[in-house]
């Protein structure tokens, strides 16, 4: 006689002992992956905290994005808008340079696990952040050491990580991509009108993450040449190319001294301008106030880029 088969379907009891496992097999993975992703995080405090910046003198500002004190508590949370965007300077106890945004359509994003797994600041293009009060200018007694650690979405445009304002097409500070009229995807430092000392086009990738390094060497300062600016990518020197004249052309043989606002994200002055906006992620941004030698240099991209993940040669 032909037997037939019968489909026995599962119990109600048996369906939720089912849905309980798969429920505690994604708990657990959701948990683990937050245990890795908090390892990471506090890996790279102990780094920070570890680094050789602090024993390096005449730090200028240090803005980061790992440290408990770098951001307010309630907003370092993913997607959070960023209000203060604190300067861990251990050198100086008042003084330190804290740059903030009130409006919340200007504010940047906290976004966690970006570069390296590690959180960043996200700046989408409309977004922008500014010191309080004025603050000396960067190379105001006479050079300028300015580490930044990012990855752009858009290099196709001039998009500034670092500005402040001094006297347009003389000696503002403008420091970012596509730096003067010429070499689109470059790095480098603009005045205004053209006068920028920058490395060739093409330079920057999207989506590449970077450890780059500018050197304001000391004066005097000759217009028409560019070897007082060095840069940097991932610990190599690159050439650069004066345009305009290149950035020295208007200092009068000296860099700006006077104070000025310091923006991050873009260049904005009251009654100036405001565009030429970032668009990508931030991690960290140090400027030390004279140019630092090789062995000092070496020693914070390497710091860096062990933090970050990125191969610094």
């Amino acid at each position: 006689m032909l037997k037939l088969n019968k489909n026995k379907a599962f119990s109600l009891i048996e369906l939720s002992i089912v849905i309980l496992i798969i429920g505690i097999l994604v708990a657990g993975v959701t948990q683990s992956s937050r245990l890795i992703s908090r390892m990471k995080v506090m890996s790279a405090r102990s780094l920070t905290l570890s680094s050789p910046v602090s024993s390096i003198k005449d730090i200028y500002s240090w803005h980061e994005t790992v440290m408990e004190a770098s951001f307010d508590e309630a907003e370092a949370s993913d997607s959070s808008r960023i209000t203060n965007w604190y300067d861990i300077n251990p050198q100086v106890s008042s003084g330190k340079i804290m740059v903030t945004q009130s409006d919340v359509n200007l504010k940047p994003i906290y976004l966690s696990n970006r570069i390296n797994g590690l959180p960043v600041i996200n700046f989408d293009g409309s977004d922008r952040i500014q010191s309080q009060i004025a603050v000396p200018a960067i190379a105001s007694m006479g050079s300028a050491t300015i580490f930044s650690v990012f990855n752009a979405q858009d290099v196709s445009n001039q998009r500034f990580l670092l500005f402040q304002l001094q006297t347009n097409c003389a000696n503002n500070i403008e420091i970012g991509l596509s730096a003067g009229s010429f070499n689109i995807g470059n790095f480098g430092i603009h005045s205004g009108c053209g006068y920028a000392t920058a490395t060739s086009a093409s330079f920057m990738a999207t989506n590449q993450n970077y450890v780059m390094t500018m050197i304001m060497a000391s004066t005097p300062l000759a217009s028409g040449q560019a070897g007082n600016i060095q840069v940097f990518r991932n610990g190599v020197q690159q050439t650069t190319f004066a345009n305009g004249g290149g950035y020295n052309t208007g200092l009068g043989g000296s860099y700006a001294k006077a104070n000025s606002m310091l923006n991050f994200g873009g260049r904005f002055s009251s009654g100036f301008v405001d565009d030429c906006r970032f668009i990508g992620n931030v991690g960290e941004i140090i400027i030390f106030s004279r140019a630092l030698n090789t062995e000092e240099r070496q020693s914070v991209e390497k710091y860096l880029g062990k933090k970050w993940g990125i191969v610094v040669q």
